[in-house]
């Protein structure tokens, strides 16, 4: 088999794959990502909504040296050359008058505020689609005016170090922000001792292949009724109405990822599942919770670690509980705990215990989550039946159901495939008191 059969008989195993999107993100991880593994995610799905209706535009935000770029650059390799359009910066009417179509098209700008005098044009194409532009013009015999005219939405990706950008542009973008912890700071320092290339160049072009036969597909994703029940529970901020509006064509791009799993591939109608929405929900929750509190995003990981950790042994939860949980450094969660504290969303149990070790337990104080979570919205919608997904940040498949039995633990199979095994997530409806969301997740 020369290398362009095996290429063409890996992108037909991908896309196949149910662990298509991690295996996608071991390959923009293979360019030069370290960690990153929902941010990179993120990103690459956003360009696949150059399809729909609204596509997803995507701001990285962090300080400098923070590997927002790298991001980028790295998910736009996995694309078709030609679907980029990259820019350093813009004079004011660029948008006007350029002659490049828009339509299906990532454009990439390198800092936001590389394009300030043009940020009122990036603003119209991102939220119209078309801009239409009278200036005057002297050529024959009487002043007159002349009307241009450029028509395409494109997925708009872009970086700033500024926590918040001017409000008409920050809500144009889904926000996601760089990992600058200490420990992030140490993978990509140990990254730096393997200079050989770890690139595996017939999957990254089996990668490559798949996603151009994706983008090809001219497929109509639909959305199911049950998603009303998680509109209703977004925040009732203005700016939800175009959050909303990502996280479904986010959905829309989750679901044409299966395209090929679906079914026929001669037919060109699909409709997103509650598999799609579970993996939705592990990529976007997060940062769209931060976009719309004020709560760090790696204290809500601190809080969700101690609930995990409290929801199994229903006892207060030690700090090198929640490390071992998040694979953290002790003082980095201990920073964390004390932002939760004045949160009033962890409390500490005020005992004396040996080498002064402090116990926290959750408030049950709501967070505010901005998504439903699979498991919330399963006990809600008794229309849903539960699901199987590859999770796309660990690799690992799992089941989310209502049945109460022993969960079984997994590894993943990653790629060249062994058999699945499934990881069982269960619902439990217990007495009041015992957990604030009256729902047990049971992971062994």
């Amino acid at each position: 088999m020369n290398d362009v059969e095996e290429i063409q008989q890996r992108a037909e195993e991908l896309l196949q794959d149910p662990g298509f999107l991690y295996r996608v993100s071991a390959v923009i991880g293979s360019l030069g990502v370290v960690r990153e593994l929902r941010n990179r995610l993120i990103v690459f799905l956003a360009t696949l909504t150059t399809m729909f209706h609204n596509p997803v535009s995507v701001l990285v935000k962090g300080r400098s040296s923070s590997g927002k770029s790298n991001l980028l650059r790295a998910v736009l390799k996995i694309l078709p050359r030609l679907m980029v359009i990259e820019r350093s910066g813009m004079s004011p009417k660029a948008l006007i008058f350029g002659e490049e179509k828009l339509d299906g098209r990532v454009l990439y700008i390198q800092e936001v505020r590389a394009v300030a005098v043009a940020q009122m044009l990036l603003r119209l194409i991102q939220s119209e689609g078309s801009l239409t532009y009278e200036r005057t013009s002297m050529s024959g015999p009487e002043p007159g005016t002349r009307v241009k005219r450029r028509v395409g939405s494109p997925v708009v990706l872009t970086t700033t170090t500024d926590d918040r950008i001017f409000e008409d542009d920050e809500t144009r973008f889904l926000s996601v922000w760089a990992d600058e912890s200490a420990e992030q700071t140490h993978q990509i320092l140990r990254a730096k001792l393997h200079t050989e290339s770890q690139v595996d160049r017939v999957e990254l072009a089996a990668v490559q292949l798949a996603v151009r036969v994706l983008l090809d597909q001219k497929v109509k994703v639909s959305l199911p009724s049950w998603l009303e029940t998680v509109l209703d529970h977004m925040p009732g901020d203005v700016r939800t109405r175009r959050d909303a509006t990502s996280v479904l064509n986010i959905l829309r791009a989750i679901a044409l990822t299966r395209y090929f799993r679906s079914g026929s591939p001669k037919r060109r109608k699909m409709e997103v599942d509650f598999s799609d929405y579970a993996v939705a929900w592990c990529l976007l929750n997060d940062a769209l919770t931060h976009s719309t509190s004020d709560l760090p995003i790696a204290t809500g990981q601190v809080i969700k670690a101690a609930e995990a950790v409290f929801g199994k042994s229903h006892k207060s939860v030690s700090a090198d509980e929640i490390a071992i949980q998040l694979g953290w450094k002790k003082a980095t969660v201990y920073r964390h705990l004390n932002s939760a504290m004045e949160l009033g969303l962890l409390s500490h149990d005020g005992k004396s215990r040996p080498n002064n070790e402090k116990r926290f337990t959750p408030t049950g104080v709501k967070r505010n989550d901005f998504l439903l979570s699979p498991q919330k919205l399963l006990e809600i919608c008794p229309q849903l039946q539960g699901c199987k997904y590859v999770d796309p940040i660990t690799g690992n498949n799992v089941v989310v159901t209502r049945e109460q039995r022993t969960a079984a633990s997994n590894k993943v199979r990653r790629p060249g495939g062994l058999k699945p095994k499934w990881e069982r997530l269960h619902l439990s409806t217990r007495g009041a008191g015992q957990h604030a969301a009256g729902v047990r997740l049971t992971r062994k």
